[in-house]
């Protein structure tokens, strides 16, 4: 089909990192079918094939506004394959507000917006007021607990009202629970200040 070629050389933006980059090009397969896949824009490695009704999202696009000059948007779901089981997690399902061990299992460096007390829930059910901390650029929360409200103070002084705009790190590590070690988030102070 003549029409084929027209996709090679289309870029693609991704919603999330692909290879190097969320950038990726559309390649052909090989000059004997019509098959195309995806290649990163930095280095040229094999990201994925195109399911047929991407390649024919793409040859629409073409047909009817030509070849974009502008990177196309392609969302993960549409670019895997039907074939590729996914591999969901709780967080993928229902976000949670607050970060745990599992969103720290490289440390980050952030900047405090601001420490709130809220009400929350313990495992009992009981209701019990905690400090939560806000970070600037950033969804998630961190709940307060004694090791962490100690390591911000002893970097930061014990008043909560001098901590804004501040830099930490959150780190992950494991802690005692009764008799087993489990993941837990840690606060030190941000990489580049010390």
């Amino acid at each position: 089909m003549p029409h084929d070629r027209d996709l090679t050389g289309i870029r693609v933006h991704h919603d999330s990192k692909l290879c190097c980059l969320p950038n990726a090009i559309v390649a052909r397969v090989d000059d004997k079918c019509s098959a195309f896949e995806l290649r990163c824009a930095e280095c040229n490695s094999r990201i994925c094939s195109l399911p047929k009704e991407v390649v024919s999202f793409l040859r629409g696009i073409v047909r009817v506004f030509g070849t974009p000059s502008a990177s196309i948007y392609l969302p993960r779901a549409v670019i895997r394959k039907r074939t590729e089981m996914a591999n969901y997690t709780r967080e993928d399902v229902s976000p949670s507000r607050w970060f745990k061990a599992a969103d720290v299992t490289q440390p980050r460096n952030l900047t405090i917006k601001e420490v709130e007390r809220i009400e929350l829930k313990d495992p009992t059910g009981e209701s019990k007021d905690k400090l939560v901390v806000r970070f600037e650029n950033e969804k998630k929360s961190l709940v307060l607990n004694g090791v962490n409200y100690d390591a911000i103070a002893d970097l930061y002084g014990d008043g909560t009202e001098g901590w804004s705009g501040k830099e930490i790190q959150l780190f992950q590590t494991s802690t005692r629970m009764g008799n087993k070690s489990v993941p837990c988030v840690r606060v030190r102070v941000a990489s580049g200040l010390a």
